[in-house]
Formats: structure tokens, C-alpha cells, sequence
């Protein structure tokens, strides 16, 4: 993994999810790093897209119940 890269968290597979660092400046966006391959993708722009999409990824329907 890039020495640019700050992880905050993981998937628990290996996968991690980092912010990246550019010229000693921590960037808003959120990178999912592939512990397989290495290859870095932005999974949100900045923070409050990332909050956004877990708490979708948690919102229960309860109509379908």
C-alpha cells in the first residue's frame, strides 16, 4: 500500500478504506484500496457521502416486512 494513503478503516477481507494524502494535505475523498491487486478506487467524494451511503446501505424498509 502507497505511503500516500491513510487507512481508516477495513472490510475485514484485507480491503481497506483510506483518505489519500497530496503534498502533506489530507484529501476529502474516500479510496477503497484492494489488498489483491492494489488498485485504488474513490468509493465517495468526501465524508458526508460516505455517511450518507452506509446509513442507506443500513436503512430497513419496513414495508417490505
Amino acid at each position: 500500500m502507497s505511503k500516500d494513503l491513510i487507512t481508516i478503516g477495513d472490510d475485514g477481507t484485507g480491503d481497506k478504506l483510506c483518505l489519500k494524502v497530496n503534498d502533506g494535505i489530507m484529501g476529502n475523498e474516500i479510496y477503497i484500496w484492494n489488498h489483491e491487486d492494489g488498485v485504488l478506487e474513490e468509493y465517495t467524494p468526501n465524508l458526508k457521502e460516505f455517511k450518507i451511503s452506509i446509513s442507506k446501505e443500513n436503512e430497513v424498509d419496513f414495508e417490505d416486512e
